[in-house]
């Protein structure tokens, strides 16, 4: 967030906001694509076994899905100096535009495709991994 973090701050700009990561000038944190990073394919399989990990606390939301009732969640992620990913948060509101036209053109808009292809059409992507527990 580019604002020195304070445990239990409750400001906005601490804990929330997100503009500074949008390609601000003299910002330090950059918003990149997953696989553009050396170690971006290690980390996306870190994180898919820690989805695996929670996917018994989203069990009733995965049972009530069909396709007429579905939830796209997004989540967030730490990757520890271990190469390990630490999930921080789920959103169930998560947010589907950016203001970087790299991860928009790159990862948001390709995800919603397929998700509209797989909801409105039935045609799953090849690409598209269940998650196990």
């Amino acid at each position: 967030h580019d604002q020195p973090y304070r445990r239990g701050s409750l400001d906005y700009e601490v804990q929330v906001c997100h503009d500074a990561m949008h390609d601000s000038p003299g910002t330090s944190v950059a918003l990149v694509p997953l696989h553009e990073l050396p170690s971006g394919d290690a980390w996306l399989a870190s994180v898919a076994r820690r989805m695996g990990e929670v996917r018994p606390a989203l069990q009733r939301l995965l049972d009530g899905s069909s396709a007429d009732r579905y939830s796209i969640i997004g989540g967030d992620a730490l990757i520890e100096s271990s190469g390990e990913a630490r999930l921080i948060e789920l959103n169930f509101y998560p947010n589907l535009g950016s203001h970087n036209g790299a991860i928009n053109q790159e990862v948001k808009i390709p995800v919603l495709q397929d998700v509209l292809r797989t909801v409105l059409v039935g045609t799953v992507p090849a690409a598209f991994q269940p998650i196990r527990a």
